[in-house]
């Protein structure tokens, strides 16, 4: 009841800006997420626990089922769309020890009323190592699950179902978080010109968490020097900002961490007969965390961001606008082990039109032993400290 109060309450008063991705903190495929996520409740790469699997053969079950109706009506650059489908991350799962991990399988899903049966099939070959503890290097496919700002990474696009390949660098450290990764997405040919982009987020926390500083770039090229194309393009986008805030526990529900962050934006467009662009921006946003129960939590979001001829390859075109505003609301239940189901619905003022997103996501994952295993003698194996993983710390 008191975060339905206070989400009416939020609702009603002067439009400002909401987040408007996925809050999932463990799928492999959906949601913003640090360090090196299972998609499911067992110990993942680096954790204690995780050595119970090395030397065999798992069968990694998981899945994501999506909706998010964006209802945007009256704008001249942008048009609203319905999404609505699944990605089924399944995969084989073997662990060479508590620091090394292979998967091999593949990411299928299906776009909810296509005439096709599956729309989505991309290969799944993932290498991980975690060199030491909260640190974890990736090859091969990448987690798509970048805390990255919606204005330089759309969360539509890991909707589509394209798969990110390449390598990646993550840090879940108490006091630095950073996901750097290079993601190869067209390969050069005669005809067509190769594209990737080069993007890190960084962020540095102080002060017993009271402070975050954070730093984001990314750099999306076309181009190449075979191809018989006259394509050259780069997109640079630059962001800095910082937020302020304190987390406590309490007895729920109750309000357990309160952000207030701000932040700033540069963008650089180039190319080959291109003149040289460039736009600026800055938002404002306050995000309220308010556990339910031992398994519900609410999140009240706001904000207010304008722009001045931001240029954004591969970020939300809404941040492409003069001025955009948000407020709403989400829920996410956790009802039983591996399961999450997420709901949200928020107002968007923009070009003086009020319009509404909803969005309601489900999680599920599970790890499944086969009889293949590597044979052994019995050994020590270090166990390594569980990473910092306070839901109420999650501020992107």
């Amino acid at each position: 009841m008191a975060i339905a109060v206070a989400a009416i309450a939020l609702l009603c008063s002067a439009p400002s800006r909401a987040d408007e991705r996925s809050t999932f903190r463990d799928s492999t495929v959906l949601g913003l997420n640090f360090g090196l996520p299972d998609g499911t409740a067992e110990p993942a790469l680096g954790e204690p626990g995780a050595e119970e699997a090395v030397g065999r053969v798992d069968f990694v079950a998981e899945s994501a089922f999506y909706f998010k109706n964006m209802e945007l009506l009256g704008l001249e650059t942008v048009e609203g769309e319905t999404l609505f489908g699944t990605l089924l991350p399944l995969r084989f799962r073997y662990r060479v020890d508590p620091r090394v991990q292979f998967e091999l399988g593949a990411i299928v899903g299906e776009d909810f009323g296509d005439d096709d049966r599956v729309n989505v099939a991309e290969p799944l070959m993932r290498l991980s190592f975690a060199p030491t503890d909260r640190v974890y290097i990736i090859a091969g496919t990448l987690l798509p699950t970048h805390w990255a700002h919606d204005a330089l990474l759309d969360d539509t696009i890991k909707l589509r179902g394209r798969a990110e390949q390449g390598v990646q660098l993550r840090v879940d450290r108490p006091h630095f978080k950073q996901d750097l990764w290079a993601n190869w997405f067209i390969r050069e040919t005669r005809a067509e010109p190769e594209e990737f982009e080069i993007a890190s987020a960084s962020q540095g926390r102080f002060f017993d968490d009271w402070l975050y500083i954070d730093g984001q770039v990314i750099w999306v090229h076309a181009g190449g020097q075979i191809t018989e194309s006259d394509r050259l393009e780069n997109n640079l986008v630059f962001l800095g900002g910082a937020s302020v805030g304190a987390a406590r526990d309490c007895a729920a529900p109750c309000l357990s961490n309160l952000r207030f962050a701000a932040r700033f934006l540069h963008s650089i467009k180039s190319g080959r007969d291109i003149d040289r662009e460039t736009g600026t921006g800055w938002e404002v946003e306050a995000i309220a965390v308010l556990p339910v129960n031992e398994k519900m939590e609410g999140r009240i979001h706001a904000s207010y961001f304008r722009g001045d001829d931001l240029v954004l390859e591969r970020g939300d075109p809404l941040y492409m606008l003069d001025e955009y505003a948000q407020l709403g609301g989400t829920l996410v239940f956790n009802p039983a082990r591996g399961l999450a189901i997420e709901t949200g619905i928020l107002g968007q003022w923009t070009d003086d039109e009020l319009n509404f997103t909803y969005r309601v996501n489900f999680m599920w994952g599970e790890v499944f032993a086969t009889p293949l295993r590597r044979n052994r003698e019995a050994v020590a194996v270090e166990r390594l400290s569980r990473r910092h993983k306070d839901p109420r710390s999650f501020v992107h």
